[in-house]
């Protein structure tokens, strides 16, 4: 069975455009504003993006980079045995920071009779379990929340560890980076072998309906679809992960010229020089004598 999925939606045009209400009541929930915000204009009025959403500080004769929100629509990975294995995203490193809300989780529709069945809830739950979460987690899923996604992050230090162990354990084309190419998903024995013998540590979360998973800039991160679910995701840049940012601007820009992320979509760099010029604008004027 194949696994139906819609990526980085809409495409070509601003969400701003095609969603202008969803996007106002997005701005206006989402958690710690003043880092994930981004400007737009709504019923004829201009807001303005959060103030550590360092991004917002590009004058308008740049063009500003997208960076969303998009959304992410997938089916189940449990729903066939052949997919199980596999990941909805495999692992990758994101050039910013980016918040990710889990918006809704269709549960049923893939038995015969049009409903999940036993076999399958069963299939969620044991993934779920298999994967080490937290007490916290459990005592969630117990309480009968509704799980959608299972997370795999890891820190961003590792990130070269778990790059040589892909190198050794599973086929890479040889002049490819195994984790910007997101051509791997890390199994259980996978994730138990790089604690064990590696000493990477793995953060698995179970995102349930409503929650919003924050992923910092350069942190190794992977997805799997327990359940249907439709998330919107937010990139943004903090000052804390700038140099992160310019970390991973620079390994994008050691790919190929033919590679997707090879093109410095981002503007680390001009958004640094103009968050320094502000800040020193800003500096300046609290010292100037008032008359």
């Amino acid at each position: 069975m194949r696994i139906l999925k819609l990526k980085d939606w809409p495409t070509k045009k601003d969400f701003a455009s095609v969603f202008p209400t969803r996007l106002h009541d997005l701005m206006t929930n989402i958690p710690f504003g003043d880092y994930t915000r981004r400007s737009y204009q709504y019923d004829g009025i201009t807001y303005h993006g959060g103030v550590f959403n360092i991004v917002e500080r590009l004058p308008a004769c740049l063009v500003k980079p997208d960076l969303g929100p998009k959304l992410y629509i997938a089916y189940s990975q449990l729903i066939s045995q052949s997919s199980r294995k596999a990941g909805t995203t495999n692992l990758h490193i994101d050039v910013s920071d980016a918040i990710n809300v889990l918006v809704y989780v269709g549960v049923g529709g893939h038995g015969e009779d049009g409903c999940d069945t036993e076999e399958e809830l069963r299939q969620v739950e044991q993934e779920i379990l298999q994967s080490n979460i937290d007490e916290v987690q459990l005592q969630r899923l117990r309480s009968g929340e509704r799980p959608g996604a299972l997370w795999h992050l890891f820190r961003s230090d590792d990130a070269m560890k778990i790059r040589e162990y892909i190198s050794r354990t599973k086929r890479k084309i040889a002049g490819t980076d195994s984790i910007h190419d997101q051509t791997a998903y890390l199994e259980k024995e996978d994730l138990a072998n790089l604690k064990s013998n590696c000493q990477v540590e793995v953060y698995p979360i179970v995102q349930f309906l409503g929650d919003a998973i924050f992923i910092p800039s350069g942190a190794p991160h992977q997805v799997k679809n327990l359940h249907s679910c439709i998330k919107i995701a937010e990139d943004f840049v903090s000052p804390e992960n700038l140099d992160r940012c310019l970390i991973t601007t620079n390994e994008f820009r050691s790919l190929s010229s033919t590679h997707t992320n090879h093109a410095d979509i981002l503007q680390a760099k001009n958004i640094l020089f103009y968050t320094t010029r502000d800040a020193l604008h800003s500096l300046t004027e609290s010292h100037e004598p008032r008359s």
